[in-house]
């Protein structure tokens, strides 16, 4: 592994409940998670990349014999540095300044618009201990010409659990407030999303469709 001053990256500008989010995709899937989702995850984390120290939670391989596990945890720690040599020559990360014997490296427009990408796959709306009892209704009227960014819009909503009501309305139950807006900014279509809140439902297909969800969180 190179040998080479600790590397600190500066924290890209998310909202905290999305960071946390990412946090947890990150150390709930330790050995399936992609070399450059780590570094990313790193960011968020406040982390250090270093040759002397390896990164808890990321390298993880449980249940697998010492020298295996070793094996392992350098193989996966070398392909950090390796991403992290590509991002540098893809100009996704630049180097920001030196600070307490470590060299701060923040996220290029580009890089940042990956690091977003890379957020929105483990993107979810997370169940409340109690449902307010307010609907979200999701919105949008996005012009012809952003079609492909309406066509992305509506999948993620799929993703995420949302159901339509119709092409240009979708509705869940839990706040996902924060969630819309993170979505709304990768896709680039704020001007053309908004989330109400509607305290009855009454389509049918709907109800039906959240029943066994809102029975554990009633």
């Amino acid at each position: 592994m190179p040998k080479s001053k600790p590397l600190r990256f500066k924290s890209p500008d998310l909202p905290e409940k999305i960071k946390e989010q990412f946090k947890k995709f990150i150390n709930d899937h330790p050995t399936t998670t992609s070399a450059a989702k780590v570094l990313f995850g790193l960011a968020v984390f406040g982390g250090v990349l270093t040759a002397a120290v390896v990164v808890p939670g990321v390298v993880s391989t449980i249940g697998r014999s010492t020298n295996n596990r070793k094996v392992e945890e350098r193989k996966r720690y070398a392909r950090l540095w390796q991403n992290f040599y590509r991002m540098k020559k893809e100009h996704s990360l630049v180097f920001c300044k030196e600070e307490n014997g470590a060299d701060i490296y923040e996220f290029t427009k580009n890089g940042e618009k990956k690091f977003r990408r890379f957020v929105l796959e483990t993107l979810k709306i997370e169940a409340p201990l109690k449902w307010d009892g307010n609907w979200r209704i999701i919105i949008f009227d996005i012009p012809e010409n952003r079609r492909l960014a309406r066509r992305s819009l509506q999948r993620k909503l799929s993703e995420i659990g949302c159901y339509p009501l119709q092409k240009s309305v979708w509705v869940h139950p839990f706040p996902c407030e924060e969630e819309i807006e993170f979505i709304k900014d990768v896709f680039n279509v704020k001007p053309f999303v908004y989330v109400l809140k509607a305290s009855e439902m009454p389509n049918g297909k709907v109800l039906y469709h959240y029943r066994q969800m809102l029975k554990s969180h009633l």
